[in-house]
């Protein structure tokens, strides 16, 4: 960047610093934090440090990062515009300054913005607490106060700056505020609980921190972070945001995800082979901490967070699997580790589940089966269970999914399915147990049938073979496949006899068995409803065999059909 151009750059920095400091209304400051992230895009100059600009700039300078740490630590702006708050200075800091000094002076930063945070909360509940005879007092006080803590703010800003600079330029130093901060940030939490969880606002900034993606920044290596990348440094005060309350979880585990994505995108350059340093690929504390954090959230109530589980979990195997093949050492297989955690815990723990759907994508599929041959029947039978029933559905489809990448045959396939699966669903919808039936009913079948080529034809022969005693599976079969549209209804001059043949098992004594017969008959009747006619009679000839339930069903159809206009 010529000296005109770094002219132009500072001076479009400068009236946006005057923009937000003009209006501090959220909807205008959201405007010109959009404006400055375009304008730091385009910055193509690189400084040891702060302090090597000149007097003007570095005034400019100052001022700008002042705005953003107060747009940032305040409580008067919405999520989106902390998250771009933090994004801007991040990336400015990034843009501006070798890795020596921009590492340093983000943590820098991050500190600072915990410290304003804590200060604001202290003043409030302070405020909070006096008497309203002192409100008028509180009033101007409170002003003297702000602006107090505004110049206190701008003197710890540029005291900060002053230590960071000192510090990338290798000087000596005693055991000041700023080591004392990175030495919080880089240490590793024994005891979490002990440990401050980082604000929203922080949590906010480790997100602009992650958005810089500076493969030189996040490599950056300093006695001051033990020597290990800068990126890697990021993530205690990650997992201790994935501890914060529910409030602020949503964006810390998006922030972990993030982070791990990063982490395998520039492995690479993380990653030194002389180092002997494996992060991911043995059981080292950050994979111990990583898990510990995701296993707390399998059945997270806050909306997206379990997504974001799932997500880590399959970025964290492949980051692992990646690190060992850098390194060149298998000696520890992450998948397998989830496994055998996993295969300890009760089938009525919905996380067993999870991690077991997960893993299944990834691993032989007729190995694991072989091992654990105990899978199907558990996997079919817990289906009752309605709290987990989704995620052990995912079990079951991730299984075949694995099938049928192995380019069997139709035959192979249908084999494969029948010697595992076959006799656990034919027990399950021969069952007494309604919700066991309904799971299957509702997640497993639809399923296959729209999964696997002519499943239908496959299991309407299992259960007219197998099951003589017992039409409930093939009602439920046929009702379920013509609502999926795999199974065409008869032509218009064959109706009546494929409503006849349904409409035989409502003198079941099962009322399910009654209620499909049912299901199916409408389902025919209303892709020719001017047949209803037809229907009507067929239900005469057989209602008084039916139970009261089963009756009351048919008399809101049978009206519905009757009062049918004939085409």
């Amino acid at each position: 960047m010529s000296c005109n151009e770094e002219s132009g750059f500072y001076h479009k920095l400068f009236m946006i610093t005057e923009k937000l400091s003009a209006d501090k209304t959220p909807a205008a400051t959201h405007k010109a934090l959009k404006e400055l992230y375009q304008v730091i895009q385009k910055c193509d100059t690189k400084d040891d440090n702060a302090f090597s600009l000149p007097e003007a700039t570095q005034h400019t300078l100052f001022c700008l990062i002042q705005n953003l740490v107060n747009i940032i630590s305040s409580s008067d702006f919405p999520a989106d515009s902390l998250l771009l708050g933090s994004t801007c200075l991040s990336v400015l800091v990034a843009e501006l300054f070798y890795p020596k000094f921009a590492s340093t002076f983000l943590i820098s930063l991050y500190s600072l913005v915990g410290d304003i945070v804590k200060g604001n909360t202290q003043n409030s509940k302070r405020n909070n607490q006096k008497s309203s005879k002192k409100v008028q007092y509180e009033k101007a006080s409170s002003k003297t106060e702000e602006c107090e803590e505004s110049q206190n703010c701008e003197l710890n800003l540029e005291f900060k700056i002053q230590q960071v600079q000192k510090l990338a330029s290798d000087c000596i130093l005693e055991e000041t505020d700023l080591i004392y901060s990175i030495e919080k940030f880089t240490q590793e939490e024994t005891e979490p609980k002990k440990r401050e969880t980082p604000s929203f606002h922080q949590i906010a900034f480790l997100h602009g921190i992650l958005s810089c993606q500076k493969p030189d920044l996040f490599s950056f290596r300093s006695k001051y972070f033990h020597h290990k990348p800068f990126l890697l440094t990021l993530f205690n005060s990650i997992h201790l945001s994935c501890l914060t309350p529910c409030s602020s979880q949503y964006h810390a585990f998006s922030i972990l995800v993030n982070w791990l994505k990063t982490c395998k995108t520039l492995l690479n350059e993380l990653v030194r082979i002389e180092d002997s340093n494996a992060y991911f690929s043995s059981k080292t504390e950050l994979i111990s901490k990583t898990l510990s954090v995701l296993e707390s959230n399998w059945e997270s109530p806050i909306k997206g967070v379990n997504s974001f589980v799932k997500e880590a979990y399959k970025v964290l195997i492949a980051l692992s699997g990646a690190e060992c093949d850098s390194l060149k050492n298998h000696d520890f297989s992450l998948i397998q580790f989830l496994i055998d955690q996993a295969m300890k815990l009760s089938w009525k723990i919905k996380g067993k589940y999870l991690v077991l759907s997960i893993v299944l994508q990834l691993i032989d599929y007729k190995k694991f089966l072989e091992n654990y041959p105990e899978i199907p029947n558990e996997v079919i039978f817990n289906l009752k269970a309605n709290y987990a029933s989704s995620i052990i559905s995912e079990v079951y489809k991730s299984i075949i999914s694995s099938m049928k990448k192995c380019e069997y045959s139709l035959n192979e396939l249908h084999a494969e399915w029948c010697k595992w699966w076959k006799l656990p669903i034919i027990n399950s919808l021969l069952s007494d147990d309604k919700l066991l039936i309904q799971g299957v009913s509702n997640l497993v079948l639809p399923w296959t049938l729209k999964t696997i080529p002519k499943s239908y034809d496959l299991l309407l022969d299992i259960f007219e073979e197998e099951i003589h005693n017992n039409p409930a599976p093939t009602l439920i079969l046929l009702r379920i496949a013509k609502q999926c549209g795999i199974c065409e209804f008869q032509e218009k001059n064959h109706y009546q006899e494929e409503v006849e043949t349904t409409m035989e098992f409502i003198v079941e004594r099962q009322i399910s068995i009654q209620l499909h017969s049912l299901i199916i008959s409408f389902s025919v009747a209303d892709s020719i409803c001017q047949n209803g006619d037809s229907f009507s009679s067929s239900v005469e000839k057989h209602k008084c065999k039916i139970t009261f339930d089963a009756r009351h069903l048919l008399k809101s159809k049978t009206f519905m059909y009757n009062n049918q206009p004939q085409q």
